[in-house]
């Protein structure tokens, strides 16, 4: 893929209301404004919600490029579905070209069991085949549907990965706020009380799985290009899920939340060296320093993993022993030479979709 890949930093797109005057969106590479059909995404009003979602991916991925695609007309924060359309095909049609890694959608509305269809799914799939991962939030709705496990119809696709919220990470359970399944959420990430830091360093403390998700929709992007970069592979959608599942960390020692995984950024960079290396050897291998394995439960990446080994052999044949160095240097947890290691640090129905992406995760 065009673009970033030499440098491996990553490409995040932000499909949001825009960014305020007073935050700067990291290195700004696109702009686009699909509401209003402009080259403008900045929005009159203060703090927006995109100017938060970006801060938050900004500050665990500093080194982005970003493209910021506004989605809500004029200054309002109400989101009609045909904008997102066209937002999404956008990306579908230009990720070679800015070298799109990953998008984030911190847009949600309802409460569904199972994968829910929408007018975006075609979008949806396609950015997948393209390499391009999709972040969404869960939804923050979890206090209106008392005891009823489910989360946003966005987040529901399975073309795309479901976001919700811890409270501080490993060990500290959901926020109480936060939407979640166990058969729908792929990964948690902090989403309680973080602090974002304006232009003027002013300190905003925000909550929500909108906030959840950029840091994994920009740990991925870097993710992602690295995976380009240094192995000429990109990710799929289940291939991201793996990795953040199998290099993830308990979410709190409860039974019931036994199925749940929150991001760990710094052992998701080991991972996906080690899931390479294994990947180009053809045989499974475990996550080294994982506390917790896949969904499945073995400790070892899916078979999904040596299913790239075919494809990979034929670009990176030449570059075997560097590949097996990189899996030793992986397993000791030391950082590969020239390795971009990370800072510390489904579906929606197309009728009620229509009528709502006013509510923001």
């Amino acid at each position: 893929m065009a673009g970033h890949a030499a440098a491996g930093h990553g490409c995040l797109v932000v499909i949001d209301t825009g960014y305020s005057a007073g935050w700067t969106p990291g290195n700004l590479i696109y702009q686009h404004d699909f509401a209003d059909n402009d080259g403008d995404a900045g929005n009159p009003n203060p703090d927006t919600h995109g100017s938060l979602v970006t801060a938050v991916a900004l500050q665990a991925v500093p080194a982005l490029d970003i493209i910021e695609l506004k989605v809500s007309r004029g200054s309002s924060s109400q989101i009609d579905p045909a904008p997102v359309e066209r937002a999404l095909q956008w990306c579908v049609d230009n990720a070679d070209r800015y070298g799109i890694d990953a998008i984030n959608l911190s847009l949600c509305y309802g409460n569904v069991q199972t994968p829910t269809r929408s007018i975006l799914s075609n979008e949806f799939a396609a950015l997948d085949r393209a390499g391009i991962l999709v972040c969404a939030a869960a939804g923050n709705a979890r206090t209106a549907y008392p005891g009823v496990d489910g989360i946003s119809w966005l987040a529901s696709d399975p073309h795309v990965i479901a976001v919700s919220a811890s409270n501080e990470g490993a060990g500290s359970g959901f926020a109480a706020f936060s939407q979640r399944h166990p058969a729908l959420t792929d990964i948690a990430a902090d989403g309680r009380d973080v602090v974002v830091y304006d232009d003027r360093a002013g300190a905003h403390v925000v909550s929500g799985t909108s906030f959840a998700a950029p840091l994994v929709a920009a740990t991925l992007a870097q993710a992602q290009a690295d995976a380009e970069r240094l192995w000429g592979r990109r990710l799929s959608v289940d291939q991201a899920i793996g990795l953040l599942q199998a290099t993830g960390d308990p979410i709190d020692a409860a039974p019931q939340d036994a199925s749940y995984h929150v991001l760990n950024q710094n052992a998701l960079q080991t991972g996906l060296n080690t899931a390479m290396a294994t990947a180009l050897q053809g045989t499974t291998a475990p996550v080294p320093g994982s506390a917790v394995g896949p969904v499945q439960g073995s400790g070892v990446f899916p078979a999904a993993w040596t299913d790239m080994a075919p494809a990979m052999a034929p670009a990176m044949a030449p570059q075997t022993a560097m590949a097996e160095t990189a899996g030793i240097l992986a397993e000791t947890g030391t950082a590969w030479a020239g390795n971009s290691v990370l800072p510390f640090h489904r579906r929606m129905s197309d009728n009620a979709f229509e009528s709502l992406l006013g509510a923001f995760a």
